[in-house]
């Protein structure tokens, strides 16, 4: 058990980081991954245009999920959606 927890670790370095968008505490946070990235950002993009406030986060990897940036993405939001 302990040599798996020593990898987890280790795969924790080479997380490639998230990626944000927008206002730090918009009304509404879109959280999406993979192959959404462009039209998830465009929505957000097209809602802040449109007078909205919106933040897109996209993650880059779902594991190991990086549970604290979006905690504390969704914490500063309105709202949230994910995809």
């Amino acid at each position: 058990m302990e040599k798996r927890f020593k990898k987890l670790d280790a795969l924790k370095k080479e997380v490639v980081p998230h990626r944000f968008y927008g206002a730090d505490s918009a009304d509404t946070l879109l959280i999406g991954w993979g192959s959404t990235y462009g039209v998830i950002k465009e929505s957000a993009e097209t809602m802040n245009q449109t007078g909205g406030s919106c933040s897109h986060l996209h993650l880059s990897q779902v594991w190991p999920f990086p549970i604290e940036a979006v905690s504390n993405a969704m914490k500063k939001a309105k709202t949230h959606s994910c995809d």
